[in-house]
This record gives structure tokens, sequence and C-alpha cells, in this order.
């Protein structure tokens, strides 16, 4: 995908959160939108730590619990789905996606973040 796609389509991205942050009631931060770049710029999948230490080496400040949090929250958007990577041994790898609706169910209870 050539970069003009890549910038309409982190661009529609950026709002399908947007809107779902006003919806649920969460807060519309600049990291929220700093992790999604991060996600959507990378060309494979990854786990958290992986992510972690790519935005600590890129001089981000922001703790592993926000970025958590955060994939917490795109997946209950739709923006990511999680994949299994049996052939390692950390447990989970998340994949970006752009869903039209979300994969799972919102939670019972209010995610305090």
């Amino acid at each position: 995908m050539d970069t003009k796609h890549k910038e309409l389509n982190l661009t529609t991205i950026k709002e399908v959160l947007r809107q779902y942050l006003m919806e649920k009631g969460f807060r519309n931060t600049p990291e929220r939108y700093t992790i999604l770049e991060e996600i959507y710029s990378m060309e494979h999948h990854f786990n958290v730590d992986d992510l972690y230490l790519l935005m600590m080496q890129k001089k981000y400040h922001v703790s592993k619990a926000t970025i958590y949090n955060t994939i917490e929250i795109f997946l209950y958007s739709g923006l990511m789905i999680p994949r299994s990577e049996r052939k390692t041994s950390k447990p989970f790898f998340f994949a970006k996606y752009a869903a039209p609706k979300p994969l799972y169910p919102p939670p019972k209870t209010t995610i305090f973040i």
C-alpha cells in the first residue's frame, strides 16, 4: 500500500477510534492515537512487550499498563483482532484489523482507564 493510501486509511481508523471513545465515554488522549499509529505502521503481528520496547526506543513515554488498556479498547472497538502464536513462548500476538463492527461484545463492567 502506498503512502497516500496508508495515510487515508489511518485517518479513517482514527475517526473510528474517536467515535468509539465518544460513544463509550472514554477519554480521547494523544497516547491512544500514538499507540494506534505505531500499531498500524507495523507490517507484522506483535505482542505488547515488543510494542512497549519499540515505543521506548522511539522515546515515547507510555507505560505498559497504558498499552494493555489501549489494546483492550482497540479489541472491543473492532480495530484489532488477537492472534495466538504457538511457535513461541509468548502467549498472544495482536494483528491489526479494521472491522466494520466490534468483534467482541462490550464489557459488562466499566473499564477505568
